[in-house]
């Protein structure tokens, strides 16, 4: 049991450290992906201010009429509030008769030779960018130009903080694709941290409280079942050992009632006979359940009729003076039970018994039954003092008792009747049931799996 307990826990865990280990993935995978989207926008306001502090510092500002954009005018740009310029030039853009070309596109041609682009000026506003968002990291930015051997740039840019992981970015500056800029940009340690310590630092506390939660519920079980062991062996020790001396005595009483002739001697012998045999059924019943616990009850499984069952009980308590009895059997008498003949009796009476024992003088006892494709349900339905809400639950357990004036005042007994009964059925692959309500008696269901 235990061991099952330990898998079935061992499997809990690794389920949970999954789960937490895909949630901190598509964590860490949006922090990332956040972040690279917001760097292409810095990079691209970069190449904006850079492009703008060359143009401005050339010579040729002066002699063209145009407007350079940079990045605060680019979402009018994209709504075509600024104007576009077209330019034409079959010979350089191959097939194509017209391009659209961007005022940065323009700029980038117009300024490629006379000024080439400043990877240190481009650097320092990517950085201030990257700083602007909350951002530092370490990035390289290299540049080339295939139209110009000289044009090939590298910058490197340290931030001396740690990092891990990169990803790149290509862009192309120009319409005819000839100037292009890469960045290869790290992966800042705060992409790592954020929501990802929180649920990480979450993660472990829970991990620990679970770990922690299981340790005590194993030390707990184990305990019961060292004390359930204990039990076990004190019945098992005791039954055995008076079974022997219980026996001697009954044969001394019986041998001493046929020596004797006086009445109050043999009346005092046959109470005394009654109280050895009395002792005797209860350590049979305990015999029977520590047997149907340990599964060692070799049970010889037979379909037979159900009627079979009861009808030794219908003699039994027929003509009883004591009480007027009335056992009615409601149900078909085809009906067939597939189990154990002499255990499935047995719980049958344990029910009737305690039927009869917990009634007042008139009794009046149904017995029905119900099946179906998988199950059969024997129903024991009695007018008797019924059960308390509370107790129906615990009325199956060994040695359990209800402890009211009314039940102990109809009778004593073990406390093992009922949990006799539960072990049949559970043998069985069934189980038992109870309802019942105080004053206006019991019904007992005890299901039978079909062959």
């Amino acid at each position: 049991m235990i061991r099952k307990a330990l898998t079935l826990s061992i499997i809990v865990i690794f389920s949970l450290l999954v789960v937490q280990s895909v949630w901190l993935y598509k964590v860490i995978n949006n922090e990332r992906i956040s972040f690279r989207t917001e760097t292409e926008q810095a990079l691209f306001s970069a190449i904006t201010y850079e492009l703008d502090s060359r143009a401005r510092n050339s010579s040729l500002i002066n002699s063209i009429n145009v407007q350079v954009l940079n990045s605060s005018s680019l979402k009018n740009r994209e709504e075509g509030n600024i104007d576009q310029r077209f330019l034409v030039d079959s010979s350089n853009f191959g097939s194509k008769s017209a391009l659209k070309l961007s005022m940065e596109q323009v700029f980038q041609e117009l300024l490629r030779k006379i000024q080439p682009l400043d990877l240190d000026t481009l650097s320092f506003y990517l950085n201030k960018e990257l700083i602007s968002k909350g951002y530092t990291t370490d990035f390289t930015i290299s540049y080339s130009d295939s139209e110009n051997s000289d044009g090939s740039k590298i910058f490197n840019f340290y931030s001396n903080n740690a990092s891990y992981g990169f990803f790149e970015i290509e862009n192309f500056l120009n319409a005819s694709k000839t100037i292009k800029l890469s960045a290869k940009v790290y992966y800042p340690l705060i992409v790592y941290k954020g929501d990802f310590l929180l649920i990480g630092a979450a993660s472990v506390i829970l991990l620990i409280f679970i770990v922690v939660a299981i340790v005590l519920q194993f030390k707990m079980l184990s305990r019961q079942i060292t004390l359930a062991q204990l039990r076990e062996n004190l019945t098992s020790f005791f039954t055995h050992e008076l079974r022997s001396p219980l026996q001697s005595a009954l044969s001394s009483i019986e041998m001493a009632e046929m020596y004797s002739d006086k009445p109050e001697v043999n009346n005092f012998l046959d109470l005394s006979r009654n109280k050895v045999i009395y002792i005797n059924k209860l350590i049979e019943k305990l015999l029977d359940i520590n047997k149907l616990e340990k599964n060692k009850v070799n049970l010889i499984m037979e379909n037979f009729p159900l009627m079979e069952s009861i009808s030794q009980y219908l003699d039994h308590y027929f003509g009883r003076k004591d009480k007027s009895i009335v056992i009615e059997p409601l149900f078909d008498d085809k009906i067939t039970v597939y189990g154990d003949r002499i255990h499935i009796s047995n719980a049958i009476g344990n029910l009737l018994e305690n039927a009869v024992k917990y009634s007042g003088d008139s009794v009046h006892i149904k017995i029905l039954a119900e099946e179906n494709s998988e199950d059969l349900i024997i129903i024991v339905e009695d007018n008797g003092i019924g059960i308390p809400p509370a107790d129906q639950k615990r009325v199956f357990e060994r040695f359990y008792r209800v402890n009211s004036a009314e039940h102990s005042a109809k009778g004593k007994g073990f406390g093992l009747g009922l949990n006799y009964v539960q072990w049949v059925a559970i043998s069985h692959n069934g189980r038992v049931s109870v309802e019942s309500e105080p004053g206006k008696g019991s019904k007992f269901k005890l299901t039978i799996k079909r062959g």
